[in-house]
């Protein structure tokens, strides 16, 4: 069983396509600064064409990114997360729906 934690948040920097630094809510007025990577999906190497698009689109969509749900951490030491906008629509998802990303396991 996957234990998930959701959190109120909002971007701060969109590192490429799957990869963001977010100001994370922890409630009582704390917050964090943390380099989240998109869980299931791989968006192309942010120095390719498709890549830059796929980076273009994720700033885009940054600043409606209101909530990000956290998996784990990842190879690289970075949280594994899906985002979602104020209108609970899956940013994961929207990606690779769009053609920027691809799914990944």
């Amino acid at each position: 069983m996957t234990d998930y934690h959701h959190y109120r948040c909002h971007v701060s920097r969109v590192v490429d396509g799957d990869t963001v630094d977010l100001v994370v809510d922890l409630g009582f007025r704390i917050s964090i600064d943390v380099r989240v990577r998109l869980a299931g999906i791989d968006a192309p190497e942010r120095y390719t064409e498709d890549g830059k698009k796929a980076t273009a689109r994720m700033n885009e969509l940054a600043s409606g990114i209101t909530s990000v749900r956290t998996e784990k951490t990842g190879k690289y030491g970075r949280w594994l997360a899906t985002l979602h906008d104020r209108d609970g629509r899956d940013i994961n998802a929207l990606l690779v729906e769009e053609g920027h990303a691809r799914l990944w396991r």
